[in-house]
Parts: C-alpha cells; sequence; structure tokens
C-alpha cells in the first residue's frame, strides 16, 4: 500500500513538472498582428524581426487562422504552452480610429496586460515595437538619438539662414578681399609721381592708405563672422 502511495505521488509530481515545463522563461510567442481585425503578415514579421533584435527569443509562429483569433484565456494558455512560450503577443490597429491595441498574456502567472494608443501610418511599427518591449519589460533602445540631436545643431546655424544675411556676408567677404588687395599695393609705397591737366608734377604719398585698408577689412571679417555665426529666430524657436 505504501508502495502504492509513493509511485501515485511520484506520476502526479511527474504530470504537473511536464505541465510547467512546457512554459521556457523568456520565450515570447507573437500569436497576431492584425490590421482592422484581418492578419498583416508584413507588420507580425517586422515585429518578430525588431524583437529577436532586441534580444528576445520568439517562439516559432506557424499557426492556421483560427488559432490566430484566439482571444480567450484557456485558449492564449493552451497555445502558449504547446509553443514552450512564457508570454503570447496579440496586436491590432485600428485604421480608422488610428488606435493601436497591444496585448500581452503571461502564460505562468496568466496575467494579461494591454496598452492602447493613437498612432499613424507612419509611425505604426515603430510605435508597435515599443510598447511590446514596454509590455516584455525590455530595457529601452535609445538607438541614433544622439546622432540625430549631432546633426540638428550642426546643420541649424547655416543652411536656415536667410537670403538678407547671405546676402550681407558675401558682400562683406568682397569688401575685405578688396580692402586687403588696397592695403598690400599701398603698404611700402612713399610716394607717387603723376602730373595733373596743366603738366605740373605733383608727388602722392600712398603709406597712410594701408592702415585704413586694414581697419575696413578686419571690420568686414567682424560682420561677416556675426552675420554666419549668430543663430536667427527661427533656429532658436525650433531648439524651443
Amino acid at each position: 500500500m505504501r508502495n502504492l502511495l509513493s509511485y501515485g505521488l511520484a506520476i502526479a509530481l511527474g504530470i504537473g513538472l511536464s505541465a510547467t515545463g512546457h512554459a521556457t522563461p523568456g520565450k515570447t510567442l507573437v500569436l497576431s498582428v492584425a490590421e482592422d481585425g484581418v492578419w498583416h503578415r508584413m507588420l507580425h514579421q517586422e515585429l518578430e524581426a525588431g524583437l529577436r533584435a532586441r534580444g528576445v527569443a520568439v517562439a516559432d509562429s506557424l499557426l492556421t487562422d483560427t488559432e490566430r483569433g484566439c482571444r480567450g484565456r484557456d485558449c492564449l494558455l493552451q497555445l502558449g504552452l504547446s509553443h514552450g512560450a512564457s508570454a503570447v503577443l496579440v496586436a491590432t490597429h485600428y485604421t480608422e480610429s488610428h488606435l493601436l491595441d497591444v496585448f500581452l498574456f503571461e502564460v505562468n502567472e496568466r496575467i494579461a496586460q494591454k496598452r492602447s494608443e493613437e498612432v499613424t501610418l507612419s509611425q505604426r511599427s515603430a510605435r508597435l515595437l515599443a510598447m511590446s518591449a514596454s509590455l516584455l519589460k525590455l530595457p529601452e533602445s535609445s538607438e541614433q538619438s544622439a546622432p540625430v540631436l549631432v546633426q540638428t545643431q550642426r546643420s541649424g546655424s547655416v543652411s536656415t539662414l536667410p537670403m538678407w544675411r547671405k546676402g550681407i556676408s558675401i558682400a562683406l567677404g568682397v569688401i575685405s578681399v578688396g580692402a586687403l588687395a588696397t592695403a598690400v599695393w599701398a603698404h611700402g609705397k612713399d610716394a607717387t609721381l603723376v602730373r595733373d591737366s596743366r603738366g605740373q608734377v605733383l608727388r602722392l604719398n600712398m603709406t597712410p592708405l594701408f592702415a585704413p585698408a586694414y581697419a575696413v577689412m578686419g571690420s568686414a571679417i567682424i560682420g561677416m563672422s556675426l552675420s554666419l555665426g549668430l543663430p536667427n529666430s527661427s533656429t532658436q524657436e525650433r531648439a524651443r
């Protein structure tokens, strides 16, 4: 009698372990990703690929249409156990209301969670992955955030200048080049002999000309630098 009781307990324990052992921790079954209630193959595959890229072990989802339509707890539990998954994901996007529903069923705990958000078609894939990752409690991904910020800061000061500021910068650049040429030509010239209309010889001293020319050149360069370097009002508003 004692041997029979021990044998019965061993069988019951084995059955219990086999039932709970199907749900491998960390394995996720993407049951269905639908658009207006119709299974969307591309969105489904994009979500699975995105989860795998985030390190999630995704269970094979070779399912029938009937299985993809499963929404009851008992049905979800059975599918999760049969596919060796500890979590089952279901998502639906309603194009008219722009509402995206993402549903997660945790097989081991028998707990269901849901996230809803209004998204456009252009945001759908990204938000679907982000909401699924949030339900699965994955660490947040900040890929490409820093390069985008750096690119915005570098391109905001010059490429968005108004035309009148570009015109002033070009004019000041021309003035600075002309002043430099004048200063170089006048520098070191003691005097120049010329004749007036009556034939008299005159001495023209060019030395005092180079100092004002250098001053004009320096002022033009400073003005051009300020015109190019100072942020405009539209750039400041976008930065806010």
